[in-house]
């Protein structure tokens, strides 16, 4: 896996030379391996697949605000020579995404929002709770994930990973998730959108979706029957065909 601008990254060269390339982010308290192979590898796309800053094994420092974060991004796409792409994030990644529309609108061709609606539900007192007993906020958080398949070893592996997290980090992402929910406005992209989540996610309600969706002109809303918070891991399937034929849109 390589490393530009002190971030590791995957990157795909499955597609035609001139379509527009793919760039996925994940989420808080995991790395870009969260994505689904089938996602990492599009038919007819280059998709690079980034660590954020602090995160896997990247350089740098976890944020507390996901405004911090494009400049990261950006940054090592200048190296890698993509100037304009369909950003998607899951959950934290696609606040960061948004973070990216807002902040440099020319880089952005397309969003694709997985799990993101006008906040993230965290249990109260969360950072707190991560000093005193970890393990109850990460059953907790698992638990507002929601999806029909919570005692599957699929969501056992997520809790391994995020339980062997450094304090830190989740800290971070905690914080960095509140301060995207504080922003309290309608978020106006003008570019073409897809969100996606599923129907019993406790963390960003499907409710919170439509509210999101209402200011995005071009987007679209899917919603994953019997889904929660973790569609990468829980819907692999449901979300590459999502993915791929929201990529279609694009040249």
């Amino acid at each position: 896996m390589p490393q530009s601008c002190g971030l590791f990254y995957s990157d795909y060269h499955g597609g035609l030379p001139n379509a527009t390339p793919v760039v996925l982010i994940h989420g808080g308290f995991t790395d870009h391996r969260c994505w689904p192979a089938q996602v990492r590898r599009l038919p007819n796309r280059r998709v690079v697949a980034v660590d954020l800053p602090g995160h896997g094994r990247s350089e740098g420092f976890c944020a507390h605000t996901v405004d911090a974060y494009p400049r990261s991004i950006l940054r090592l796409l200048d190296d890698l020579q993509i100037y304009n792409a369909v950003f998607i994030g899951h959950a934290l990644g696609a606040a960061v995404a948004v973070a990216l529309l807002d902040f440099h609108p020319e880089r952005v061709a397309g969003l694709g929002l997985v799990s993101l609606g006008m906040r993230f539900n965290y249990p109260d007192g969360a950072e707190t709770l991560l000093n005193q007993e970890p393990e109850s906020l990460v059953r907790d958080l698992l638990q507002r994930a929601g999806g029909q398949d919570q005692d599957s070893g699929v969501t056992r592996k997520v809790a391994l990973e995020w339980r062997s997290n450094r304090p830190g980090l989740l800290a971070a992402d905690l914080r960095a998730g509140r301060e995207y929910g504080r922003r309290n406005k309608k978020i106006a992209a003008e570019v073409p959108t897809w969100i996606c989540v599923g129907e019993e996610d406790g963390i960003t309600p499907a409710v919170s979706a439509r509210v999101l969706q209402a200011g995005m002109p071009q987007s679209s809303l899917r919603v994953v029957p019997g889904a929660g918070h973790l569609l990468p891991w829980q819907h692999p399937e449901t979300l590459c065909q999502g993915v791929s034929g929201f990529v279609k849109c694009f040249r």
